[in-house]
């Protein structure tokens, strides 16, 4: 026999209870599962930054290789759209190749594909001048792109 003054949950409090705590997992499932995807992104554009830097630094660097060697400053610096890695003195023409990762650099000659393209595009609007703009585009839940451009001087000797 039911007695009514015993304390109790119905099972309607309990059907409630059991939705709010399922709504709130499910919530913090979802977002947890956002953040994630989030955090991988984000670590995608930092590359892409990085590499970004990384193209203005090679162009950079075969200006100074010229200037150390007493070539021209712009051997090699012909205006166009060129790809190159780390190791490079001469750029070489782009053709959409993906960057491959060897573990500890990006390159294009061993390594595991990676979604980056990498693509230099140099311009000389004058005699002493070199404009250097770099594109890295990247596709992984959408398209992607971060770019920069530099201007980079003739040392006058």
């Amino acid at each position: 026999m039911l007695n009514r003054n015993q304390r109790g949950f119905t099972l309607l409090e309990i059907l409630t209870a059991i939705f709010f705590v399922s709504l709130a997992i499910t919530a913090i499932l979802v977002l947890t599962q956002q953040m994630i995807v989030w955090a991988k992104l984000s670590s995608l554009r930092l590359t892409a930054i990085y590499l970004v830097q990384e193209g203005i630094e090679i162009v950079r660097n075969i200006r100074d290789t010229n200037w150390l060697k007493g070539n021209d400053w712009d051997e090699n610096l012909n205006e166009g759209s060129f790809q190159a890695d780390y190791k490079s003195q001469i750029l070489s023409p782009y053709n959409g190749s993906p960057l491959l990762f060897d573990g500890n650099f990006y390159n294009y000659s061993s390594g595991n594909p990676t979604p980056f393209k990498r693509e230099i595009i140099i311009e000389k609007p004058s005699d002493y001048q070199i404009k250097v703009k770099v594109i890295v585009r990247w596709e992984k839940r959408g398209k992607h792109q971060f770019e920069t451009e530099e201007i980079l001087y003739k040392w006058v000797q």
